[in-house]
């Protein structure tokens, strides 16, 4: 059986528990710019670039470029957590912050 728990956080802990995890350390992650005054500790919108799907490493770079917001990361949160991980926001490492940019992104895991 399942419960549903409403969850209320403060946006900025939310997002740095995100992008303070350092998504970027995997390779398919090339570049990440935090635009409007947003930061890795302060929630708005970050632009990512990363490898599209069918990326070959011998055909050349193919690459998605996409701007994620708050929005964004709450519902890959939500997702993160239906789909049974069991870190919380506060505890995520690169691993973990990965697969919720990664489903952001994407809208599904790709890498790893």
């Amino acid at each position: 059986m399942q419960v549903t728990i409403p969850l209320t956080v403060d946006a900025d802990d939310l997002w740095s528990g995100v992008w303070g995890a350092c998504p970027e350390y995997w390779s398919w992650w090339t570049r990440f710019e935090f635009l409007d005054g947003a930061d890795w500790d302060k929630a708005g919108t970050v632009r990512v670039t990363g490898w599209s799907p069918d990326y070959d490493e011998y055909e050349g770079d193919t690459v998605i470029v996409k701007e994620i917001t708050l929005d964004d990361i709450v519902n890959s949160y939500g997702w993160f957590v239906k789909a049974g991980y069991k870190m919380t926001y506060e505890d995520l490492d690169s691993v973990y912050s990965d697969v919720i940019v990664q489903h952001a992104f994407y809208g599904e895991v790709i890498w790893g």
